[in-house]
């Protein structure tokens, strides 16, 4: 987070410069992407009838995309590319933010009970 900071810091010029319909059009672009491997995760660990928990798995995890390996990518661009990492740099942020939220919500709704905790719960006196 230190290194993605430092990239954001430099270019904190342009980033404020930058017109807000680009900044909300990076945001939706971000979790377009997003939705569009979560679809493609569900048809798969559908298709594939795995069971409950395995399903949760795949369909969240095939959709995962990391800020780390977005700072990679941008570190080994052309220098001349590289100049504008600090910008560059914002909608990684974003997908990465999007999928954070939108995975928080799903993890939730799809929590699957652990069978060994559901067969303590039966086992226990309430």
């Amino acid at each position: 987070l230190c290194v993605v900071w430092l990239m954001t810091s430099s270019a904190q010029e342009k980033i404020v410069r930058s017109a807000p319909n680009d900044l909300w059009a990076c945001a939706f672009l971000a979790a377009a992407v997003h939705l569009v491997y979560r679809v493609v995760g569900y048809v798969v660990a559908t298709a594939a009838q795995l069971p409950g928990r395995e399903w949760v798995t795949i369909v969240l995890m095939c959709s995962q995309k990391s800020l780390p390996v977005c700072v990679s990518v941008l570190s080994v661009l052309p220098p001349s590319l590289r100049a504008h990492a600090g910008v560059m740099i914002v909608p990684c942020i974003m997908a990465h933010a999007a999928q954070l939220i939108i995975d928080s919500i799903l993890a939730v709704r799809w929590e699957q009970p652990d069978a060994n905790e559901s067969l303590l719960g039966q086992l226990i006196p309430k």
